[in-house]
């Protein structure tokens, strides 16, 4: 219904919701699309947070406001419900059921028609809530399996038990304002910053992923089945190996090989959506979806096309002491004391002439 998406998930029923930035929400199911709007219950024309519920209902965060939907019919829920603000960040649905809400005043906890609110009170760094993460994997430990993550404009928080602990940049995170989270294999966390680049956190420890060669704000943070990070920004999409980038760390001499798409591979704009959350999806069938500014891009990492030809390379211009020698012979045979040789060359290549290195 609008270029503009904010926030995607898929409901337990197979189908995929996507929010919008001013014309509210589509349902896409079997090639069919339904609208939902303020005529049919919807606080706002803005969506700022989906997440999904039981029997393929979802939940929807507005700035007006909380709504559920399900059979298509919709619920709504506000301040005046105990919400500590109308203006909803995240949304969480946690493994008992019970559901996470990030405002800008504290994160609530809906659980059996109670609402429980935690804010600076209670050890956050900072109200404004942002991206939320439970780790759902299997091999996660059994303490770290019920954590809640929270992102903050200070810090990344962890509620365990009750009880909230904050790390920050004194705790080896790149940065502290938090864009992202996703889960790792064997109980990793992988934390996109804005502005500071990708921190990882294994073992108890915070690693600070400074890379020249990863967007430095990531908006959003998917794991496909082949053991690849995709990172969203307004750079477009990037892909690396996790293995790989855990291997390299931050050293600069060791190269993940990430892998850069862009409007030359599909992309409808190079600028993902860092409106609501989540951005970015990993469907049932293993499509990666992710909101930008122009529609939703979607990424099938079991049926990419890899050019692993590398580009003919012509030699175009030979100096010799900054004096040019003819191309004309495959050998040229230089006497000796001469001190400066150089080369300039093309890498023939029109299918991404950019991306040629």
């Amino acid at each position: 219904s609008d270029r503009v998406i904010t926030a995607s998930v898929q409901t337990s029923d197979g189908a995929i919701w996507t929010g919008t930035n001013g014309d509210s929400l589509d349902r896409w199911q079997a090639g069919k699309l339904k609208h939902y709007s303020l005529r049919d219950g919807l606080l706002s024309e803005i969506i700022l947070a989906l997440a999904p519920g039981a029997n393929g209902s979802v939940w929807v965060g507005t700035p007006d406001g909380l709504n559920h939907i399900e059979n298509g019919k919709v619920s709504s829920y506000t301040s005046a419900d105990g919400l500590p603000d109308d203006l909803i960040r995240s949304l969480l649905v946690d493994s008992d059921g019970s559901l996470w809400i990030g405002t800008r005043r504290g994160l609530a906890h809906w659980q059996n028609d109670r609402l429980t609110v935690f804010t600076q009170a209670n050890g956050l760094k900072s109200n404004l809530i942002g991206a939320l993460l439970q780790p759902r994997a299997s091999d996660s430990s059994h303490d770290f399996a019920h954590d809640l993550w929270i992102g903050t404009l200070s810090g990344l928080s962890r509620l365990r038990d009750g009880r909230i602990s904050t790390f920050t940049t004194k705790d080896g995170l790149s940065g502290d304002v938090i864009t992202s989270l996703s889960e790792g294999q064997h109980g990793t966390l992988w934390i996109g910053t804005k502005g500071s680049g990708l921190s990882s956190y294994a073992n108890g420890v915070f690693t600070s992923l400074h890379r020249g060669d990863l967007p430095q704000t990531v908006d959003s943070i998917l794991r496909d089945d082949h053991g690849n990070l995709w990172l969203s920004s307004t750079h477009g999409i990037t892909r690396v190996s996790a293995a790989s980038l855990a291997a390299c760390g931050a050293s600069p001499e060791c190269n993940p090989h990430p892998i850069s798409y862009g409007r030359s591979d599909g992309m409808p704009t190079e600028e993902a959506s860092a409106i609501g959350h989540p951005a970015a999806w990993k469907t049932m069938q293993g499509q990666l979806w992710f909101a930008t500014r122009k529609g939703v891009a979607i990424a099938d990492p079991d049926h990419l096309s890899e050019n692993h030809i590398p580009p003919p390379v012509v030699i175009e211009r030979f100096t010799l002491d900054d004096t040019e020698l003819p191309l004309v012979a495959s050998e040229q045979r230089i006497p000796p004391g001469h001190n400066r040789f150089a080369f300039q060359y093309a890498g023939l290549s029109y299918a991404a002439p950019s991306k040629v290195r």
